[in-house]
């Protein structure tokens, strides 16, 4: 083999060689491009209004500025008309105005391949892009609310409708030590568009300022009585925002906040100040007005749980007061439609209610409640039958009259046998006169029932005893609930 043969067959294997090594590298070891993770939008997110929109880009690998090119310097190229920033921006990061099929309307001498012209980038990270538009917008077009758009961020695109924050009313309720406000709306998107997040509980609870790192200057409430705002503490951040916020709820269209341990020692939210509440560019003024609370009913007499006699006289008295923040009152009557001093309802006997409301101008009623009774004036059974703790001795299987008056507080006498619930009987222990083994009914002798003589003006129960000697208790029931007895021993 001559000189020059060796050499071209070593040359040969040698690039075979490197061949071999190089795809043997290329399956072995994943190269950086290989790794890296793929651009994801999640959300796309406008703030501040049409005529001047910041935009919010979140998602996962972006990987960083310098990885779309030189960048210029954001405040001069981003407020001429030259072009995006960064000499990649253009085929990077762009929004289409997919609403025409050009998208923005091109000025003389821009580049338009459906790029955005003039961006000015505020943050740029691996998962967050902020930006806002040069000086050519809106000359060329206009980020208008229900316009449909598409994101692209390198080879990743998100597509939505165009929607700015806008709040359509702030109520506060609670009160003014410990007030909760909530601001309803659309467009506020989520907790992560305003910045990190740290933790309600801790960071609310103390005077370090607002939840979250962009908080501050996204999510603040004015007090517009005073030109400063609230009053500051040593210090505190005072770029007029809240300080110490607790989130109770975030949603895209309801915000519900309280307020930290600093509140109420720099400001209160005191009833009628004027306040404007700002989130993420929208704002609403109104003046504090706290939920008028229902007015109050007080019944200072007769207390509760007493019992009258029927027909008795019971003046009664009560006051009502205006709950607070409520316009006044409008009414404060009892049950019967009388002001104070009123009367108790004694006209029948049993259980009742008495009850006072109290009325506010604008509807709101506040009510109290007292529980009495109503009885019989009843001095118990009549002769021959003693009352208790007499013991009466007779013989079993003989009858035994039963009889007692009923009168009203007047002292009239009640003759209805309506009045009369029941007459029963019961065997109890001789020894002790105790707990009652059974409960039957009474029967009448010789077929005579109950009845009332109105000449002795009394009610009268002929009561047929059992034919077993022992001892017994008869119960009388009347319909008021009232019950009187007497004890028979029966030999």
């Amino acid at each position: 083999m001559n000189t020059d043969s060796w050499r071209a067959g070593r040359r040969v294997v040698t690039l075979l060689a490197a061949v071999t090594l190089a795809f043997s590298g290329l399956f072995v070891v994943p190269s950086a491009a290989a790794a890296a993770v793929l651009p994801s939008i999640t959300s796309v997110y406008f703030s501040g209004d049409p005529s001047s929109p910041t935009v919010t880009v979140n998602g996962s690998g972006f990987g960083t500025v310098s990885a779309l090119g030189a960048v210029q310097d954001p405040a001069t190229y981003g407020a001429n008309c030259g072009g995006n920033l960064g000499g990649n921006y253009g085929a990077n990061f762009y929004l289409d105005d997919t609403l025409t099929a050009e998208g923005w309307t091109a000025g003389a001498g821009q580049p338009r391949a459906s790029d955005w012209i003039g961006v000015v980038i505020s943050s740029y990270s691996d998962d967050k892009i902020v930006f806002s538009l040069g000086s050519c917008y809106p000359t060329y077009g206009t980020l208008a609310p229900g316009d449909p758009f598409t994101m692209h961020v390198i080879g990743a695109s998100f597509s939505g409708t165009v929607l700015y924050p806008a709040i359509s009313s702030v109520s506060v309720s609670g009160s003014p030590s410990s007030p909760t406000v909530t601001v309803n709306g659309s467009g506020f998107g989520t907790v992560s568009a305003l910045g990190a997040v740290q933790d309600p509980a801790t960071y609310g609870a103390n005077c370090g300022g607002n939840l979250g790192g962009n908080y501050g200057a996204n999510f603040y409430l004015d007090d517009t009585l005073t030109a400063e705002g609230w009053t500051a503490g040593a210090g505190q951040p005072r770029a007029s925002d809240w300080i110490g916020v607790v989130i109770s709820s975030y949603s895209d269209d309801k915000i519900v906040f309280s307020l930290g341990s600093c509140y109420p020692t720099y400001g209160t939210l005191a009833p009628g100040d004027p306040f404007t509440m700002h989130v993420i560019g929208a704002s609403f003024s109104g003046t504090v007005a706290y939920p008028p609370r229902p007015p109050a009913a007080t019944i200072s007499s007769p207390a509760v749980g007493k019992t009258y006699t029927v027909g008795e006289s019971v003046p009664t008295s009560f006051s009502c007061a205006e709950g607070v923040y409520g316009p006044g009152l409008s009414g404060c009557t009892d049950s019967n439609g009388s002001n104070s001093p009123g009367m108790l309802d004694t006209s029948t006997v049993g259980s009742h209610t008495y009850t006072v409301i109290a009325t506010s101008q604008d509807g709101l009623v506040g009510t109290t409640t007292i529980n009495y009774s109503v009885a019989y004036r009843l001095d118990g059974f009549l002769p021959p039958v003693a009352n208790p703790p007499v013991v009466n001795e007779g013989h079993a299987g003989r009858t035994y009259p039963l009889k007692w008056r009923l009168a009203d507080a007047a002292g009239a006498h009640i003759s209805t046998l309506s009045a009369i619930g029941s007459v029963r009987y019961q065997s109890i222990s001789c020894a002790s006169l105790g707990s009652a083994s059974s409960d039957l009914p009474a029967t009448s002798s010789g077929g005579t029932s109950l009845r009332y003589d109105m000449t002795a003006e009394q009610y009268i129960y002929n009561w047929a005893t059992p034919g077993s000697p022992g001892c017994y208790r008869v119960n009388l029931t009347l319909n008021s609930g009232q019950v009187v007895s007497a004890n028979f021993s029966l030999s």
